[in-house]
């Protein structure tokens, strides 16, 4: 209800403040100026939907105008203009209710300004306008649809997004902001979080914070813990309230108590404490010592541990027990005993059996340290003497009691291949000695060999001669083999293993005649067998090529290959001067069966006969024929003329040239040359001669000519003068006449412009002129190119300039560039360059080392297009076959290339436990196989195992018996229990990894106090708590027993039940009320015995009723709770109010009239205290605070 109030009184405020707002505002619009915090703005020129209204409102202001209070309504009433569709508001509805949209608050039932009949339940009317200068429901408001068209009224606020931190509410105020901090946190923009005061640890204690804002600041939450041994007296986690103080005081660490020690049970021996912190409490220890021969029943030291109990219960002294004597094979023995059974004093005295001999001390007695004086002796039966096997002999005993002793029985026998000379059994008599001697063993015989024809053989006897382990290895004589095994071996069975092999010819390989040839053999044995000759010869017109005899020797090959045959040669050929030949050979060039036809060149006749044949005595059936040169007929020169011939022949005939040339002042009037041809005849007729003209005469463009005729027009002694038009400059010489070879002295000049130097082309460049004069003139225009492959270097274009001279040189080509190739690993290359390394046309041809193999194309061309035809090839390693690791073995290989490529080294290694069996390195070498196999792993062995008394054991071997790897588990008879470990196994040293266990009898868990407020009574039929050992538990007063109160050791070794504990009995759990504190210690449990409360009242209450409580042993509080009345309250609240600064003076006049109204207001109300909840939630040792 206080709270609702402070509520109620906020809003009050807040509609005062956000009043006074409104005034300055109104004062300051009326003068013109604008507002300080706030301002509206409005937009009638367009019309929006509710939608682009308030996005026009964020993109130009801050946000729609929301109309938070009834004033602000009336306000913007007096401020708009009358709009006829009025203004949207800020505000819509979401489900059933109407929110502001900038917060999503709902709006307020104080704050609602509806119209008449508003709002109304139209579907989608979810926006709100307000009517603004409406002669009705003026300044109220109205539900519509979203997506009409309206004014847009906006409002640009000074509270900004970074304006205050997230610990604060910013609140507009009248030309300004504040941030209302949030509980904890102050500062201007409220960043700060409040302080409390450091916390220390605690004597034998500390803790740890988790902290939101800083260490030790508001919303800090710190847990203490204690050191082992010690517990927490206090709250056990603290936290910073907003008030600056910490929730809790520090608590402390109080050490852990155990019991006092009863004294009084303990007889032959005496008890010694040590106390390093307190009397009995943590890590206080005690120890019994007991008389000599006596000892204590538990371990003789106990220790108060971090829980305030003893480790076990205090142990008294009993006689020390010696082992257990057990009576030896054949053999008892009688005891005295003063205490218990084979305990300090017992004396014993051992006998046999008859037939039996005592082997040992025959008294012995328990001594002080718990130990016999000697061991019980041994019976053992008598020996015979022991027994040898004879050589290649062997033989098995069963011994019922020792080897080689009464009753042990004894059969030989012999190895395989070996027969027994004697008795085979034997038997060990009462008396000491054998029943019969250990027989002999004799070898088996085999048949006696008979060596073969062309054959012999030898032997090796290892004992006579053809018996038992008798090896004979057979041979050949030279050029003979064997057929049959060469060794043989006489068994155990008495017979050979092989029979004795025969001898026959070795075989030479079959023997092919030559093409053209044949031969003929003589065979002493078989068909191309040792001995065989053979004689080879040739068909007609062949001749031997090699030696014709030949012979198998003893080695079963030839003595010479047969030879081949080739056919006789006739004398080379050589074809005569403008002459040819071709020819057929059947055989070789100008061999027997060669056929040859010759021809002359055009223009020449043979001279003899056309073919021959080289016959089968090797020459020519005829000789070559010889080429002469056609005549053409005789020539005769004309008149006025005559002519010259050149004969590379004879005269006139073929390929004879004749030039004709006339008189001077004369000219031919025909072909001035002529030729004898292939035919015979001439290639034109002799020329006649006629006077001689000189050419027409035409003006040059741009010029012209005058000419003096002294004959004819434009004949033999007419002279021309030539001229040019202004502008152009002639050519050539200006005089000219015609001579008497018919030409003018000079051609007529031409006129031109002025010519730039010539082109000429770079090297694989070209280029076209356009030349509107002549080429290279003024004005002629030319473009360069360069050939495929190449790139031009310089302008493309040049022109002829006016002066004479190139706009740009001619640039040059350079062959387009790939890019520079690198030789892979293991590789590398060679480059033909016809330009430039690396540019267009080179070649590039790639190779690998030496095992090493290429991957990809060995050719590589760089193109026009400046890139290579492929890429640089890799090289790769030769790659051996893959290896696979043996059984229990694994190998680790260093590759320098690839996994089993060329150079890969592996060197083979076997799991712990084995052993190679091979060559540890092998290495793939250039022709990919490797130098060696992968080798094998054998298991290494342990020592064979022999079981212990009342024990046996049972062996999983995974390779072979008592090998590596091989596990043996160990059990004991019912009633009894291994001392040691279970499991053994064969290590990969060769060794078992423990000893075989021993079997004792089962015992149970020691049993010590059930708790620190208890006590238990055992008894023990055998040994110390063991099968059979019974124990009660009782409780001290104001505890009770949770669990069974009497426990039995059974068979399995395991107590009946769960140890029993005592716990406290409980009290009613204390529940505070308002203005009343409270703080409980709690030694034993959360209101227990033993709990003690300590009760207080607030300032300006008393308490009325006993001031501390305590839990009783019997479960309740010594008195009844008490309670607070109060004596007097008076509450007094001041809100202070902070001036803001306005541009007049009516502005400050207005906030002091409010300020003196709130005071009035505040003064005649209290001032509620809000409680803080804690920041977890219901603790083991609460402390109750209450405020009125």
């Amino acid at each position: 209800m206080m709270f609702q109030e402070s509520v109620d009184r906020r809003q009050s405020l807040r509609r005062i403040v956000l009043l006074a707002a409104f005034v300055v505002f109104v004062q300051e619009l009326s003068s013109g100026g604008g507002a300080q915090a706030w301002t509206y703005s409005y937009d009638t020129t367009m019309r929006r939907t509710w939608v682009q209204a308030r996005q026009w409102c964020k993109d130009n202001s801050t946000e729609m105008v929301q109309s938070r209070i009834q004033e602000e309504s009336v306000f913007l009433n007096d401020f708009l203009p009358p709009y006829p569709t009025h203004y949207w508001l800020g505000i819509h509805r979401l489900s059933t209710e109407f929110i502001f949209e900038e917060t999503n608050e709902t709006v307020p039932e104080d704050a609602l300004n509806w119209a008449s009949g508003e709002p109304d339940s139209k579907l989608f009317q979810d926006c709100v306008e307000i009517y603004i200068k409406r002669e009705t429901d003026t300044a109220k408001w109205n539900n519509e649809n979203c997506r009409r068209r309206k004014a847009t009224v906006c409002y640009t606020a000074s509270c900004k997004q970074d304006s205050c931190s997230d610990n604060a509410d910013c609140v507009e105020t009248i030309g300004n902001y504040t941030c209302q901090c949030h509980p904890g946190f102050l500062g201007s923009r409220c960043e700060e979080a409040i302080a409390c005061e450091p916390l220390l640890d605690p004597e034998q204690g500390s803790h740890y914070c988790l902290q939101s804002y800083g260490s030790d600041r508001f919303n800090s939450s710190c847990r203490f813990h204690c050191a082992l041994g010690f517990h927490i007296a206090g709250e056990p986690q603290l936290l910073c309230q907003a008030s600056g103080r910490w929730s809790h005081p520090v608590p402390l660490c109080q050490v852990e108590q155990c019991p006092v020690l009863d004294r009084s049970n303990i007889s032959a021996g005496r008890i010694n404490c040590s106390h390093p912190i307190a009397l009995y409490s943590y890590n206080s220890s005690c120890e019994v010592r007991c008389d000599e021969g006596f000892e204590p029943s538990a371990p003789d030291q106990i220790l108060c541990d971090h829980i305030g109990q003893w480790t076990a219960s205090v142990p008294t002294c009993g006689a020390k027990r010696c082992p257990t004597l057990n009576s030896s094979s054949h053999g008892s023995f009688v005891c005295s005993d003063p205490h218990e059974e084979f305990s300090f004093g017992s004396r014993c005295t051992s006998s046999c059996e008859e037939g039996f001999v005592l082997n040992g001390t025959v008294d012995t007695e328990c001594t002080s340290l718990g130990n016999w004086s000697a061991d019980i002796p041994s019976c053992f039966a008598k020996r015979c003497p022991t027994l040898n096997s004879s050589s290649h002999g062997s033989f098995v005993c069963s011994d019922p009691h020792e080897e080689f002793s009464f009753g042990s029985r004894c059969t030989s026998s012999c190895e395989e291949g070996f027969v027994l000379n004697g008795t085979a059994d034997t038997e060990c008599t009462s008396l000491g000695n054998w029943s019969a001697d250990i027989p002999t063993c004799f070898a088996k015989r085999c048949p006696t060999l008979n060596s073969s024809s062309h054959g012999s053989f030898v032997c090796s006897d290892p004992h006579e001669e053809f018996s038992f382990g008798t090896r004979c290895t057979s041979s050949c004589e030279e050029g003979f083999v064997l057929n049959g095994t060469a060794d043989t071996e006489c068994t155990s069975l008495g017979n050979w293993s092989a029979d004795i092999p025969t001898c026959f010819a070795k075989r030479c390989p079959t023997l092919n005649s030559s093409s053209h040839g044949s031969f003929v053999c003589s065979d002493p044995h078989e068909e191309f067998s040792f001995g065989s000759r053979c004689t080879s010869t040739c068909e007609e017109g062949f001749v031997l090529n090699g030696t014709a005899d030949t012979e198998c020797t003893s080695l079963g090959n030839w003595s010479a290959d047969i030879p081949t045959c080739f056919a006789k040669r006739c004398p080379t050929l050589n074809s005569s001067s403008h002459g040819s030949f071709v020819c057929s050979d059947p055989h070789e060039e100008f061999s027997f069966g060669s056929r040859c036809t010759s021809s002359c060149e055009e223009g020449f006749v043979l001279n003899g006969t056309a073919d021959t044949e080289c016959t089968s005595l090797g020459n020519w059936s005829t000789d070559i024929p010889t080429c002469f040169a056609k005549r053409c007929p005789t020539l005769n020169s004309s008149s006025h003329g005559s002519f010259v011939c050149s004969d590379p022949h004879e005269e006139f005939s073929f390929g004879s040239r004749c030039t004709s040339s006339c008189e001077e002042g004369f000219v031919l009037n025909g072909t001035a040359d002529t030729e004898c041809t292939s035919l015979g005849n001439w290639s034109a007729d002799i020329p006649t001669c006629f006077a001689k003209r000189c050419p027409t005469l035409n003006s040059s463009f741009h010029g012209s000519f005058v000419c003096s005729d002294p004959h004819e027009e434009f004949s033999f002694g007419t002279r021309c003068t030539s001229s040019c038009e202004e502008g152009f400059v002639l050519n050539g010489t200006a005089d000219t006449e015609c001579t008497s070879l018919g030409n003018w002295s000079a051609d007529i000049p031409t006129c031109f412009a002025k010519r730039c130097p010539t082109l000429n082309s770079s090297s694989h460049g070209s280029f076209v002129c356009s030349d509107p004069h002549e080429e290279f003139s003024f004005g002629s225009r030319c473009t360069s190119s360069c050939e495929e492959g190449f790139v031009l270097n310089g302008t493309a274009d040049t022109e002829c300039a006016s002066v004479g001279n190139w706009s740009a040189d001619v640039p040059t080509c350079f062959a387009k560039r790939c890019t520079t190739l690198n030789s892979s690993s293991h590789g590398s290359f060679v480059c033909s360059d016809p330009h430039e390394e690396f540019s267009f046309g080179s070649r590039c041809t790639s190779s690998c080392e030496e095992g090493f193999v290429l991957n990809g194309t060995a050719d590589t061309e760089c193109t026009s297009l400046g890139n290579w035809s492929a890429d640089v090839p890799t090289c790769f390693a030769k790659r051996c076959p893959t290896l696979n690791s043996s059984s229990h073995g694994s190998f680790v290989c260093s590759d320098p290339h690839e996994e089993f490529s060329f150079g890969s080294r592996c060197t083979s290694s076997c799991e712990e436990g084995f052993v190679l069996n091979g060559t540890a390195d092998t290495e793939c070498t250039s022709l990919g196989t490797w130098t060696a196999d992968i080798p094998t792993c054998f298991a290494k062995r342990c020592p064979t195992l022999n079981s212990s008394s009342h024990g046996s054991f049972v062996c999983s071997d995974p390779h072979e018996e008592f090998s590596f790897g091989s596990r043996c588990t160990s059990s004991c008879e019912e009633g009894f229990v291994l001392n040691g470990t279970v499991d053994t196994e064969c290590t990969s040293l060769g060794m078992w990894s423990r000893e075989l266990p021993h079997c004792l009898a089962r015992p149970c868990p020691l049993v010590a106090n059930a708790s620190p407020h208890g006590r238990v009574n055992c008894s023990h039929p055998f040994s110390r708590f063991s099968y059979g050992s019974h124990c009660d538990f009782k409780c001290n007063e104001g505890f009770f027993l949770r669990g069974t109160p009497t426990l039995t050791c059974n068979n399995s070794g395991r107590w009946s039940q769960d140890l029993p504990t005592c716990q406290p009995l409980q009290c009613e759990d204390i529940r505070a009320s308002l203005s009343l504190s409270v703080n409980c210690s709690h030694p034993l449990g959360n209101f227990s015995f033993g709990s003690q409360c300590l009760f207080t009242c607030e300032e300006g209450f008393s308490l009325y009723g006993t001031e501390v409580l305590f839990c009783s042993s019997t479960g309740s509080w010594n008195d009844s709770l008490p309670i607070c009345t109060e004596n007097m309250g008076t509450g007094t609240a001041m809100m202070q109010s902070s001036g803001v600064k306005a541009a007049y003076i009516v502005g400050p006049l207005v906030l002091i009239g409010l300020a003196l109204l709130l005071i009035i207001l505040f003064k005649k109300r209290g001032n509620p205290n809000m409680s803080e909840a804690p920041a977890w939630g219901v603790r083991d040792n609460p402390a109750f605070d209450f405020e009125s």
